[in-house]
């Protein structure tokens, strides 16, 4: 039975448009409805676990609140670092104070708690190690349907046309996010080696258009008929999107070093397109190097991505493209990892009846 809980300040009546200037972005007034519905609608009939799966964060408030309400145990599902991640540290200093005391409440009490990446990972279990049992923390991969590629597997691959298209299909690139500056200079520092370079590449965008200020910048760089905003698409038109990428960039939040995007797994699954990625140091950056997706870049490796660049719009113009492979890819499959998630819950119903029951 699924039931669903609306967000009270959505809609277009005066309050909610007053509760929206109020509450901004956070999920508080909607997690406080969560609660309240949960406990109304379960005390009786109350379910063998909760499950809260974040961001945001205040699915885990909710979700505590809730577990302690009904009495059962609680599964944490941390699919981005909390305490320490980039969006934490730009919080004040109250605000900070009260998600690490959230942070350790959740780790104590929770049952099991899931990481999505080896690094993330070790740094939970190197802080909340010495609260539960030794299997309390485990890893399952971010992953995606492949059901969705599969099809994809065995078709011929080619290039898209004339131009080089350098394909994202990641969101949120603004200023304080995914800063588009890496990619912008290192288009700029190639086109001072190669100026015809410029006729050559183009720059698209699957799914929400970037900043106004990196638009106009792209504007100042290319041609307008060589940059691309797509818009927000249904899936199978953002799959077929993909496929007619020449080469997948993406850049990396700063100081995001545990976190791996969904987006790089929808790029392996491809099976075409290199990948061009700026990060710092780390999950993702490695992801890319062990499995031979492309290249990796620190944000101010500038001349080494205009290198990278160079070395694929030459294959492209030689008409012996560089592609990757899938191999690997079956690994972060949905079905894989809802199997795994499957076990965890169980492992924490097992426990919570004890041997012989």
């Amino acid at each position: 039975m699924l039931h669903r809980v609306a967000n009270p300040i959505s809609g277009p009546g005066r309050l909610q448009r007053l509760a929206r200037r109020l509450a901004g972005s956070s999920g508080l007034l909607w997690s406080l409805r969560v609660v309240w519905q949960g406990w109304t609608r379960y005390r009786r009939d109350r379910p063998a676990l909760i499950f809260a799966t974040s961001p945001p964060f205040t699915n885990v408030a909710a979700g505590l609140v809730l577990a302690a309400l009904l009495g059962v145990p609680i599964v944490l599902d941390m699919r981005d670092d909390w305490v320490g991640s980039p969006i934490f540290w730009r919080k004040g200093r109250l605000r900070r104070a009260v998600e690490r005391w959230v942070e350790v409440l959740s780790m104590r009490r929770a049952a099991a708690v899931v990481t999505v990446t080896p690094a993330s990972q070790a740094d939970t279990v190197k802080r909340y190690a010495h609260w539960g049992r030794a299997d309390k923390f485990t890893c399952i991969p971010n992953g995606l349907d492949l059901d969705e590629f599969r099809w994809r597997a065995g078709r011929p691959r080619q290039l898209a046309g004339r131009r080089l298209r350098l394909t994202t299909a990641a969101q949120g690139y603004r200023p304080n996010y995914r800063d588009l500056t890496p990619l912008l200079h290192t288009l700029a520092r190639l086109f001072e080696w190669h100026p015809a370079a410029r006729e050559q590449i183009e720059v698209e965008f699957l799914g929400a258009d970037p900043h106004p200020t990196y638009q106009a910048e792209l504007a100042r760089l290319l041609p307008a008929e060589a940059v691309h905003y797509r818009g927000l698409r249904d899936r199978p038109a953002l799959v077929e999107g993909l496929w007619q990428a020449d080469l997948f960039w993406l850049v990396q939040p700063r100081d995001n070093v545990t976190a791996v995007a969904g987006t790089l797994y929808e790029y392996w699954a491809t099976g075409k397109a290199p990948v061009l990625l700026w990060a710092e140091p780390g999950a993702a950056s490695q992801l890319v190097r062990d499995h031979q997706l492309g290249a990796a870049f620190h944000f101010a490796e500038i001349d080494g991505a205009a290198r990278y660049l160079e070395q694929v719009l030459t294959a492209f113009q030689r008409q012996q493209p560089i592609w990757i492979e899938r191999a690997g890819i079956e690994a972060y499959d949905r079905r894989q990892t809802a199997r795994q998630m499957l076990a965890v819950w169980q492992r924490v119903l097992d426990q919570r009846q004890g041997p012989g029951a």
